[in-house]
């Protein structure tokens, strides 16, 4: 299959909230996350949207995958490649 990933580097959070908070106030409304370690401080992967969201520290930041047809094991690249990420932000 062909596709791309993108990584997006939030670059800003709203007044008056943390990263933390405002990280866990973006996963709230994401009922089919599902929890992923050994990623940053915190990370969580949306199975029907392909995209792994982390938070390290004050850094938030998603990296998404857009493969046609879905590539077995995206989850487990998306971390690979989120972990490259963490050595640069």
């Amino acid at each position: 299959g062909t596709g791309t990933v993108s990584v997006f580097v939030q670059s800003t959070i709203p007044p008056g909230q943390t990263a933390k908070e405002f990280f866990a106030g973006q996963r709230s409304s994401r009922s089919d996350s599902v929890n992923v370690s050994g990623v940053g401080d915190e990370a969580y992967y949306e199975p029907g949207m392909t995209v792994l969201n982390v938070r390290s520290g004050d850094t938030i930041f998603s990296v998404q995958a857009a493969f046609i047809p879905e590539v077995p094991g995206t989850q487990g690249k998306l971390e690979n490649l989120a972990k490259l990420v963490l050595k640069r932000v």
